[in-house]
Formats: C-alpha cells, sequence, structure tokens
C-alpha cells in the first residue's frame, strides 16, 4: 500500500467498467475520481492534481483519442500520464493512440494484474 495515494481519473463511459476499474485502483491504493464522458475529462482535466488518466476509446461527446490530443497539445500544461483502454484491439487503433500522445494501450477485457503494473509504472 502507497503512504500518498495518486489520484487517478477515468473517464468510462460504461457503468460497469467503470466501478471494475475503481475497485481494483482502489484495493491497489490508488484514489479515483471518475467521468462518463470527454468533455467531462476535459473539464477535470483542467483542473488539476490528476496523475494518470485511464481513457476509452469509445466515449460519448469527445471521443478518447480527442480526448488524447487535446490533453496533448503543445499549449496544456497539465500533461498527466494517459493509458488508453479499448475493447477494439487492432493495430490500427494501437496506432492512432500512440500517434495522439497516449503513454500506453491496453485491451478490454485487460488482465488485472497488467493493468495494476501499467499503472504503478506511470505513477512511479
Amino acid at each position: 500500500m502507497r503512504h500518498e495515494q495518486p489520484v487517478v481519473l477515468v473517464v468510462e463511459d460504461d457503468p460497469i467498467q467503470s466501478d471494475l476499474l475503481r475497485e481494483i485502483l482502489e484495493a491497489d491504493g490508488y484514489r479515483i475520481e471518475s467521468v462518463a464522458d470527454g468533455a467531462a475529462a476535459l473539464d477535470r482535466i483542467a483542473a488539476g492534481h490528476i496523475d494518470l488518466i485511464l481513457l476509452d476509446v469509445g466515449l460519448p461527446r469527445v471521443d478518447g483519442v480527442a480526448v488524447c490530443q487535446t490533453i496533448r497539445a503543445p499549449d496544456r500544461s497539465a500533461q498527466p500520464p494517459i493509458i488508453m483502454l479499448s475493447a477494439l484491439a487492432d493495430d490500427a487503433l494501437h496506432e492512432t493512440v500512440a500517434i495522439a500522445g497516449a503513454n500506453a494501450y491496453l485491451a478490454k477485457p485487460f488482465d488485472i494484474d497488467e493493468l495494476l503494473a501499467v499503472v504503478a509504472r506511470y505513477c512511479a
């Protein structure tokens, strides 16, 4: 267990997936905040104090790739690590999220140990 709790923003429109991510990460010592769409994610990120973003690709209003590109824009001061999540596991999507600026990509359903390892790597 960590002494200070890194803040992970979960951006996921599926409430079941969002709750699952919250349970897994809180049990490992992270503080979780959740939003269900890309526009809300950008608002929350602008407020600051986010250590890592778990970002679903398929989101309403503003999709995950667009959110990632916006966060990585040169004029943005806050640029926390971004781990993209998607049920679409193909090479083209993997390349798209990398070009958008994601630090990592995990396909759903994800392996819990792999998720925790990637989150720990970027929250260190």
